[in-house]
């Protein structure tokens, strides 16, 4: 596949159908994200990969408090993104249908090994190593016919997440991938115009 027509039709993908996906395509999903480019050589992440039933159920109560929570927040609902809302909360509620989660963690201790220090700046400056390494990963997936979903919402509950899966308590949680084989098309998303973005030399 034509890396630009993989960017270009790469979506968030929240149903799936109900086939497992290979165990060799989650390696080479995996082997993709870690040939991202990453700050110093550094390495830091850690992906877990989540099948058993058992274990992504108990992701639904935590997945859909944090969306309760996080919508409560908003101010502004129009009817276009309640319709939006409605899809999300279901996905929230039933997170456990997701046919694979993957979990990424970040090392911190990476940085301070590599340059004899750690702080906050160079902390955030590792997610710059991190999301690199996410993006290689949903654009394997949609090279190999996988649907993904990119979300942070289970950060709202990070320590839960890292007891059920036994994470050490230095590591850090980023974020979670879902993937698939999806049951809906690939499509290019609706996207403002790039102009509306552009700016050449200055703002």
């Amino acid at each position: 596949m034509d890396v630009f027509e993989t960017i270009y039709t790469l979506r968030s993908i929240r149903k799936f159908k109900k086939i497992p996906v290979e165990r060799e395509k989650i390696f080479k999903l995996i082997e993709a994200a870690t040939k991202a480019p990453n700050a110093s050589f550094t390495e830091p992440w850690h992906f877990i990969v989540v099948q058993d039933e058992n274990t992504k159920k108990k992701f639904t109560p935590l997945y859909a408090e944090a969306f309760r929570l996080y919508q409560s927040q908003r101010r502004i609902i129009t009817d276009e993104i309640k319709k939006r809302l409605e899809k999300a909360k279901h996905f929230a509620e039933n997170i456990h249908e997701v046919p694979v989660m993957i979990f990424v963690l970040m090392d911190p201790s990476t940085r301070a090994v590599k340059e004899g220090f750690l702080n906050e700046l160079v902390l955030q400056s590792m997610y710059g190593s991190i999301f690199p390494a996410i993006q290689n990963l949903m654009l394997a997936a949609r090279a190999l016919g996988l649907g993904s979903v990119l979300t942070t919402l289970l950060n709202f509950y990070e320590e839960d997440v890292k007891k059920i899966l036994r994470v050490p308590e230095s590591i850090r949680l980023v974020a979670m991938v879902g993937v698939g084989y999806p049951a809906v098309k690939f499509s290019q998303p609706r996207r403002s115009p790039v102009d509306k973005f552009l700016h050449w030399e200055k703002w």
